[in-house]
């Protein structure tokens, strides 16, 4: 279930500034929730989001601050429930999957997301917190994404581009 509220009254940072940021975080909102919708329809069983303090103490352990758009997409989801994945085979990590996780990902990466159980993962450069994809096995990391909500975008529209 959706917990539409939490969104604003459980943040501690703000979320817009200004209204272009107001309007782009409404897109981010409405990504979020067609991205639940569609894996609700097929099936897909979905975990609750988080608080702001889980998602704080989530990211003092593992030394890492989130994007906004993905702080926002861990409000609506906590991923999916543990190694449920969707029909393609990818599968959106809860956050004790991304701390369980960790220690087996690439240093550079905190990953979030797999596809056909770990030979793809995708996840966060530390440094520029764009999306990167690791190829299991090749010890390649190539960017794919500038942004969270990018890569929603393209999970959502153009998903051929994630299974490659």
């Amino acid at each position: 279930m959706l917990r539409p509220t939490a969104l604003h009254a459980s943040c501690t940072r703000p979320l817009a500034k200004n209204k272009n940021q107001s309007t782009a975080l409404s897109k981010d909102i409405a990504i979020y929730e067609n991205l639940v919708t569609s894996w609700k329809k097929v099936g897909v069983k979905v975990n609750h989001g988080l608080t702001e303090l889980e998602i704080k103490e989530l990211e003092n352990r593992l030394k890492f601050e989130f994007p906004d758009d993905f702080r926002l997409y861990l409000k609506q989801a906590n991923g999916l429930e543990d190694f449920e994945w969707d029909i393609e085979m990818i599968s959106f990590w809860s956050a004790q999957r991304i701390e369980n996780e960790f220690p087996d990902q690439p240093a550079t990466l905190i990953c979030f997301a797999d596809y056909l159980i770990n030979s793809h993962t995708f996840g966060f450069n530390r440094e520029t917190k764009k999306i990167y994809v690791s190829y299991w096995g090749l010890n390649l990391i190539e960017p794919f994404a500038d942004s969270f909500t990018e890569f929603i975008s393209i999970y959502l529209n153009e998903k051929g581009k994630l299974l490659q």
